[in-house]
C-alpha cells in the first residue's frame, strides 16, 4: 500500500466512526441508565421471579388471544387472494410459516428448555 492509500483509508474510517459516534449520542443517556442499573442490581432483586413470571404469562396469553384469531383471518384471506391469482402460493406458504413459528414460540422455547437445548443428557 501506498501513503495515499493509507491516508484515504484513514479519513475514510474516521468519518464513518465520526459518523457512528454521532447517530449514538442520542442514545447514550438510556445506556447509561441501563449500565447504572446492571452495576446496582443484586442478586436478591433476581429471587422475585414469581411477580415477573405471572405478569409475562398473562401478557403472553393476552397477546395470544389477539394474535390467533389475527392469523386465522390473515390465512383466510391470503388463501383467496392467491385463488384469484392476487397473490403468489409461494408468498402465502412463507405467510403461513412465519405466523405457525410466531404463535408456536412459547412451546418451542419451552421445548428448548426442557431439552437442554437439543443435548441428550
Amino acid at each position: 500500500m501506498n501513503q495515499s492509500t493509507v491516508q484515504f483509508l484513514y479519513r475514510y474510517h474516521r468519518n464513518n466512526i465520526k459518523n457512528a459516534a454521532a447517530a449514538l449520542r442520542p442514545a447514550l443517556p438510556a445506556l447509561a441508565v441501563l449500565g447504572f442499573q446492571f452495576v446496582v442490581v443484586t442478586s436478591a432483586y433476581g429471587q422475585g421471579t414469581e411477580v415477573w413470571t405471572k405478569t409475562a404469562n398473562s401478557v403472553l396469553s393476552e397477546v395470544n388471544n389477539i394474535l390467533r384469531p389475527l392469523s386465522v383471518l390473515a390465512i383466510i384471506f391470503m388463501g383467496i387472494a392467491a385463488s384469484f391469482g392476487k397473490m403468489e402460493w409461494g408468498t402465502v406458504g412463507k405467510v403461513a410459516t412465519g405466523i405457525i413459528i410466531a404463535n408456536g414460540a412459547t412451546t418451542i422455547v419451552d421445548y428448548l428448555q426442557q431439552n437442554g437445548g437439543g443435548s441428550t443428557s
